[in-house]
């Protein structure tokens, strides 16, 4: 923690430096958020580990400095530091671009839902064996429906992510490749699938994998209430995951309660809660 602390420090210091010799047309007022989430999965069954677990607990700042914007996120749970970096964006024409410099996301994860609005009980096993943070240097531009997102990171590794609408594909070195294809087409039709290619790796979780795939669709009833269905499905037995989640806040992803019932873990309850604060100098 006291590393990414200080890489944090030291980068944000100088962007701040930094922004004062860099005008622009789309300058960020100052400003710093400041939010908390928090989840908890009952399995029902005392006898069985991770019975009234939290799955995270977590609080970060985000403070904002024309076109810079430097973020620290730390989770109680695994004790340990998520986010420590710095990013810079700016506007040129109809073009978006940024870079990011410390501890991020994986271009790729971007496809996932993050852990404060993910509405399920777990992510997909497509996600099993990947890397979900990189620290290094990032990049990225955009414009319309077009966005690519590269990055390097632990010195000598690559991962590139390739975004047109709906349609994303990825690729991160030496662990994997794949696709994902997210679009809404009515209120009870919401395809979410994607799939995953995994290298030769002998050390992970599941060296015999090399294709997983998943499809999700979820039905929206009003302003509140979701109603899930995920299936896994490829070099291993399929998984299905399915439930309801109901919005405790109108349109607050982040303050749900879900039932949802796991081929795995059976029966579980999800409770998630989310609260965030912005504070401006002007």
């Amino acid at each position: 923690m006291k590393k990414h602390f200080f890489y944090f420090v030291l980068a944000f210091t100088t962007a701040l430096i930094l922004s004062y010799g860099c005008p622009g047309n789309a300058a960020q007022p100052d400003s710093l958020q400041v939010y908390t989430f928090t989840s908890n999965t009952s399995t029902f069954d005392q006898g069985q580990d991770g019975y009234y677990q939290f799955d995270w607990s977590r609080a970060g700042i985000r403070l904002y400095k024309d076109h810079f914007m430097g973020r620290l996120e730390y989770d109680y749970s695994s004790n340990s530091m998520k986010y420590s970096y710095v990013e810079y964006s700016q506007s040129i024409k109809d073009w978006k671009v940024g870079a990011q410099f410390g501890k991020w996301l994986m271009p790729c994860m971007y496809n996932w839902p993050g852990p404060s609005t993910r509405p399920m009980t777990r992510w997909s096993y497509s996600m099993d064996d990947l890397s979900v943070y990189g620290t290094g240097i990032s990049a990225y531009a955009g414009r319309g429906l077009f966005k690519v997102h590269v990055g390097n990171y632990a010195y000598d590794a690559y991962t590139v992510n390739l975004q047109y609408g709906p349609v994303n594909g990825w690729w991160i070195e030496d662990q994997g490749q794949g696709a994902f294809f997210k679009k809404s087409f009515h209120p009870w039709i919401n395809l979410f699938s994607g799939w995953t290619n995994y290298e030769d790796a002998p050390n992970r979780s599941f060296p015999d994998r090399r294709n997983s795939c998943f499809i999700q669709n979820h039905v929206r009833l009003g302003d509140r209430t979701r109603i899930y269905a995920h299936y896994d499905l490829g070099d291993h037995r399929g998984a299905f995951v399915g439930g309801l989640s109901y919005m405790l806040i109108p349109g607050d992803t982040q303050t749900t309660a879900g039932l949802f019932y796991d081929s795995e873990n059976l029966w579980q309850l999800k409770v998630t809660f989310g609260f965030e604060q912005m504070f401006r100098s002007n």
